[in-house]
């Protein structure tokens, strides 16, 4: 029961897009927001009995072999180490990051005998916007308070580089982003938290009107939640009917 959390994600933008020619290669801009957020609760070790009070008298919920067992119990074991107790010390762990970002990005193709090399970099300016919230819980009373929030608020403005290699063959692509390479750092409550860079790679088959793709994380990402990691496998199928697009 300790190994608990609930997490949150959202991830918004919108992108301007120059397509390029034969004198230079294209230019992107754009206005990120995303949004990412973890709570979880953290028992109290010395309080992970089951014993419920009713009026004066108290009952231990228990186990035996593949049975429920139910016994009596007192007062005092109920306030040492019922996980119902109001002397229990459980903790309610809340954090989030808002990060908006504005990429300015360059794409460039360069032709191959087999195929072309599509290359890109991006250069973005980050604000994040943190908050960390930890409190004292009990079961009997339970009252969160977020009042303190705005108290444990920080703001960091820094910036991220961002580099992408795609190459294509007629109907065949394969490509690789490397995104965060500066490990930019965003103040917390807590400290420092650092962007770890994040590698992921891709492919494409166009056969017919259809857009086969996958892609998938090759480095495990740090989250919200500690000591958890997350890596991700994504694909997807595009039906192009010329003026509007299936995806």
């Amino acid at each position: 029961i300790n190994k608990n959390g609930l997490n949150i994600s959202s991830n918004n933008g919108i992108v301007w897009h120059i397509k390029g020619n034969k004198s230079r290669g294209a230019i992107g801009m754009g206005l990120l927001a995303n949004i990412y957020g973890f709570a979880g609760v953290e028992l109290d070790g010395t309080h992970k009995k089951i014993i419920i009070e009713n009026g004066s008298d108290y009952f231990e919920v228990g186990t035996s072999g593949d049975k429920i067992t139910i016994s009596s119990s007192n007062k005092n074991a109920f306030d040492s180490s019922s996980i119902l107790s109001r002397n229990a010390n459980h903790k309610l762990h809340a954090n989030g990051i808002a990060i908006t970002e504005i990429p300015i990005a360059y794409g460039h193709t360069l032709p191959l005998p087999l195929g072309d090399l599509h290359l890109g970099a991006t250069l973005k300016y980050i604000f994040a916007a943190s908050m960390d919230n930890s409190q004292k819980f009990d079961f009997d009373n339970l009252k969160i308070n977020f009042g303190n929030v705005k108290d444990n608020l920080r703001y960091t403005h820094t910036f991220g580089v961002d580099l992408g290699a795609l190459w294509t063959l007629e109907w065949l692509g394969l490509g690789i982003v490397a995104k965060n390479l500066n490990a930019p750092t965003i103040n917390t409550a807590n400290g420092k938290y650092r962007i770890l860079p994040q590698v992921r790679a891709g492919f494409s088959a166009e056969i017919w009107r259809l857009t086969f793709l996958l892609d998938m994380d090759l480095t495990p990402n740090k989250t919200l939640e500690p000591d958890k990691l997350n890596q991700m496998v994504g694909g997807g199928v595009i039906l192009d009917l010329n003026w509007v697009d299936f995806r």
